[in-house]
């Protein structure tokens, strides 16, 4: 004796979370406040679940001192605090006392569900004017024509290794 039956299974969609695969952006140094770090971080967060809005934050760890800020909505990363050409100690991003930046994004799904992963920024080194301070030089009156006038001139160029220039 057989019998036959129609069974419907209903499959329910669960909720997977999101997934950042870490990314690597570069950024010029002495960038302004504002300037992008390379481009969206979409590629890089990911959800197994279709048409899901992610939102990216950036968290600890990291060692940036929040020089970086990020959009929420697209993940583009930016420049937080001003860069350009101020005295060293107050650039937030100087090629020659820091190369790269090691941050955290978390990225998080519309129900909640989040993930993270690494971001690390690398600087460009851009090639930044040579200073020279005030300094004086003196000649005997009636010097030969040609003759030198004092020791050499010193400058200091904070470039290191392409656009450093010999002092």
């Amino acid at each position: 004796m057989m019998d036959s039956a129609t069974v419907v299974v209903t499959l329910v969609d669960l909720n997977e979370a999101p997934k950042f695969n870490g990314a690597v952006r570069t950024v010029n140094e002495n960038s302004a406040m504002g300037d992008n770090v390379g481009f969206l971080l979409v590629d890089a967060g990911t959800d197994p679940d279709a048409g899901f809005q992610l939102t990216y934050d950036l968290i600890e760890p990291r060692d940036d001192e929040v020089k970086f800020a990020r959009n929420r909505e697209t993940g583009q990363v930016y420049v937080e605090r001003k860069g350009a050409w101020i005295p060293r100690q107050n650039k937030p991003l100087d090629y020659e006392s820091q190369k790269t930046y090691n941050l955290t994004v978390e990225v998080t799904d519309q129900y909640g569900l989040k993930s993270s992963g690494p971001l690390t920024i690398e600087l460009i080194d851009v090639n930044e004017p040579a200073s020279v301070s005030p300094q004086s030089r003196s000649i005997v009156e009636n010097s030969p024509e040609g003759g030198l006038v004092g020791t050499p001139i010193i400058s200091v160029d904070e470039d290191a290794g392409y656009y450093a220039v010999p002092t």
